[in-house]
């Protein structure tokens, strides 16, 4: 299964898991370091990938 990639244009996010997917666990905020541009909830292990909105 691949993993679930969550496009986001802010460094600091919160991840609670999927209910539908039975993933719950408690809400956890991670931040997202400008050297990696992304991060994996250590729970779900759900990747948030920061792309910076283009205004």
């Amino acid at each position: 299964m691949s993993k679930e990639v969550i496009i986001t244009d802010k460094i600091v996010v919160a991840c609670n898991g999927d209910d539908l997917k039975g993933s719950n666990h408690p809400k956890v905020w991670l931040k997202i370091k400008e050297t990696e541009k992304f991060i994996d909830c250590p729970y779900c292990e759900r990747r948030f990938s920061y792309q910076p909105s283009k205004v």
